[in-house]
């Protein structure tokens, strides 16, 4: 009788299924806790940048105001009409992201609210240096203090979305530590599991079959030996190996031996 080796088939397919299965979703769930940590160090980094760059907005904003000369306030304006320049694309891209320097753009919703809430001293920034490019606008004491408030309740939001990146980060670290621990303790469950479950049912299955393989090969060397021993005692037919009993009459060889030979003392 062929044996049935579907179990085992069945069952070592399994274990390999749940094994990649567990590789996969373990990938991608990795990969997107570090997908989501790439705009951490840009960002800290671009963010720290703004705050330099309005704490220069309103030095310079003083320096235009306080000077005398043309010429000094011309090369001035310049210098602050780059700085503005540059000042007002890092917020956007701080805000919405940026491509080229592989920032998402998604922010937590608790970045988004404090970005909205310095939406006024931005605006109100931007509003008095849009007036001081103009050649015959003077930073008055007015302008002046209204940009310097400005800029202090801007840079105080920039520390809170600094510190709130910072924060978000280390939670992205500490999940990406969890995902790792999640892993691990999965890998090992599992096979335990497939250890218990699979393997070892497939190890008892194979050594079963090894055993009725054994006992197959004693039973045919045993009618081997028999049907060596009735050549000698009956008479059988050359051509169509039939054996003779006492009656005269013929049997076929395989029918004789298992109705002779003595019943099997192995268990079932």
């Amino acid at each position: 009788m062929r044996p049935n080796v579907r179990p085992l088939t069945i069952g070592y397919l399994a274990a390999l299924t749940l094994i990649a299965l567990l590789s996969i979703s373990s990938y991608f769930i990795m990969s997107h806790i570090i997908m989501q940590s790439r705009n951490d160090a840009p960002l800290i980094n671009l963010s720290g940048r703004q705050r330099m760059l309005s704490q220069k907005l309103a030095k310079e904003v003083l320096l235009i105001s306080q000077s005398r000369d043309v010429s000094k306030i011309n090369t001035l304006r310049q210098q602050l009409n780059h700085t503005f320049e540059t000042w007002s694309r890092v917020h956007a891209r701080l805000r919405s992201g940026d491509r080229e320097l592989q920032l998402s753009g998604g922010n937590s919703q608790a970045v988004q609210d404090m970005y909205r809430s310095i939406d006024d001293p931005f605006n109100n920034i931007r509003r008095i240096l849009d007036m001081l490019k103009h050649p015959g606008e003077s930073a008055g004491p007015n302008r002046t203090g209204d940009v310097v408030a400005n800029t202090e309740r801007y840079m105080e939001a920039m520390d809170r979305i600094v510190a709130q990146y910072a924060l978000e980060a280390g939670q992205r670290v500490e999940r990406l530590k969890m995902a790792e621990g999640f892993v691990l303790t999965a890998v090992l469950l599992l096979l335990v599991l497939e250890t218990l479950i699979i393997f070892r049912p497939l190890t008892g299955r194979i050594n079963k079959l090894f055993k009725e393989l054994n006992d197959t090969n004693r039973r045919l060397q045993e009618a081997l030996e028999n049907v060596k021993t009735l050549k000698g005692l009956l008479p059988i037919c050359a051509s169509c190996k039939k054996i003779r009993d006492e009656d005269g009459r013929w049997h076929q060889m395989e029918l004789y031996v298992r109705q002779h030979s003595p019943p099997s003392s192995d268990p079932a």
